[in-house]
């Protein structure tokens, strides 16, 4: 992989942190690594924390390319740990992300064709923007690299290939999301005699 991002340990290689968390109460920051079972050490987190909440700054590239995703303003980091609460979601830790202005980046991921984006993802909630990006990958400043994202209905992907689009949209076909608490591995991939990429979601395209 170019780049891997995880609450969990995904390769056996791997020795560093999980991510780098910064306190609310006094901006302090701490590395987080994982427990025997390759789960985020949430016994670490929460004691750095406290009854504090806790975002994270950097999260660390498990493939060996040290492609770490960061923000530094605190305004915009996706939270851990809300009020001495890890969060979690169908019982499984996670970032919460806002869905207005978090986002953890890295300016000089490289990204040669052919490539696949993955991702586990859930809501816990309805967001009517079209463009909520769970990621995105962008060429300079624009876009055409492709995205998937979701709305407050369905799944929007968008995915170029450095330049011309297939663009699946959020009724194009309609791909309802279901329940808010709902679990979805999305991915979209290069497929031979494909124009860009093909989206999957839960293995389906």
């Amino acid at each position: 992989p170019v780049a891997a991002y995880s609450v969990r340990r995904l390769r056996s290689s791997y020795t560093g942190s999980l991510m780098r968390v910064r306190r609310s109460s006094d901006n302090a920051e701490q590395d987080i690594g994982y427990t025997v079972s390759g789960n985020l050490d949430t016994t670490s987190l929460t004691t750095f924390c406290g009854a504090n909440s806790c975002y994270v700054k950097t999260w660390y590239d498990q493939s060996g390319n040290a492609h770490d995703v960061s923000q530094s303003a605190n305004v915009n980091q996706p939270r851990i740990v809300n009020a001495g609460t890890v969060d979690v979601h169908n019982a499984k830790v996670g970032l919460y992300f806002n869905g207005s202005n978090n986002d953890l980046n890295n300016a000089t991921v490289p990204l040669n064709n052919p490539y696949s984006m993955n991702v586990v993802v859930s809501r816990n909630g309805s967001n009517s923007d079209l463009y909520n990006r769970l990621i995105n990958i962008g060429g300079g400043t624009v876009d055409r690299y492709g995205f998937i994202g979701t709305n407050n209905t369905y799944l929007a992907i968008f995915t170029g290939n450095a330049g011309g689009w297939n663009d699946v949209s959020e009724n194009t076909p309609i791909t309802t999301l279901g329940s808010a608490s709902f679990p979805f591995i999305i991915t979209a991939v290069i497929n031979s005699g494909v124009t860009g990429l093909t989206p999957f979601v839960n293995g389906v395209s």
